[in-house]
């Protein structure tokens, strides 16, 4: 099964920055998971995106 969900790590190297990464990905359907940290000299934000799940139908026999 195909897990719907990818993360992703958004950095920059000052908050002004981060701010603008993260709001661009908010407006593409990403959404923040907890808050943002520094490591070194980078400022970071986790991200999540969940797609929909394919609920197609799909034909399982051949008795068409």
């Amino acid at each position: 099964m195909n897990d719907p969900t990818t993360y992703e790590l958004v950095h920059s190297s000052t908050p002004c920055e981060l701010s603008q990464a993260v709001s661009e990905r908010i407006e593409m359907g990403w959404w923040p998971m907890g808050t943002p940290f520094v490591h070194g000299d980078r400022f970071i934000q986790a991200m999540v995106l969940e797609r929909s799940p394919d609920k197609r139908l799909r034909k399982n026999s051949g008795d068409g």
